[in-house]
């Protein structure tokens, strides 16, 4: 495959989706260093690293001009750095450079919260209290209908729910020594 910059011979081939649209870079080495897509000299050689895909690191062929470079003033990382290390250098950089980690978190986990998993019990426990809101939900649109035998069917439910929910938190507490737990 040839270099989409000049004839010689692609080695550096990097592939993005943005927005849904697959975007395919195929680059020799040297055109690839020119834009900043190429291994660094401190790196293994392994070619660009993924914090310079997602950030988008040579993709424009160009890089900010330095009146418009923005620096953490706690460690003076620069988005430029931030492409190399793949890795913040401070609690602040969380602010400076939000936009863009708002970006790739998006783009990767498909949100910026983390969404993590929670043990067993945890979970089960969650999964009692979404069914628990989603029939409140319905209770108080069967009550607003006046379909009053359905939101007694629906309340009676929901105490079942209560009262499971109750047992496993008394389990828990049984299980952890008496300490105060409480449900994920």
């Amino acid at each position: 495959m040839k270099c989409e910059h000049c004839d010689q011979t692609a080695t550096v081939h990097v592939t993005r989706v943005a927005q849904g649209k697959v975007h395919k870079v195929h680059l020799c080495e040297a055109c690839a260093q020119k834009m900043g897509m190429g291994p660094s000299p401190s790196s293994t050689g392994s070619g660009p690293t993924v914090a310079d895909a997602l950030l988008g690191g040579g993709m424009s062929g160009s890089v900010s001009s330095p009146h418009r470079v923005r620096r953490c003033p706690g460690c003076g990382l620069t988005l430029r750095g931030l492409q190399k290390e793949g890795r913040l250098g401070c609690a602040q950089c969380y602010d400076v450079f939000g936009e863009e980690l708002d970006r790739i978190l998006r783009s990767i986990h498909d949100a910026v919260e983390h969404r993590g998993r929670t043990p067993g019990e945890g979970v089960k426990r969650q999964d009692l209290g979404r069914k628990m809101d989603v029939l409140q939900s319905r209770l108080t649109r069967a009550i607003e209908a006046e379909a009053f035998e359905d939101a007694a069917k629906i309340r009676d439910e929901l105490q079942h729910l209560q009262t499971t929910l109750e047992a496993k938190l008394e389990e828990n507490r049984k299980a952890s020594g008496n300490k105060e737990v409480y449900p994920s």
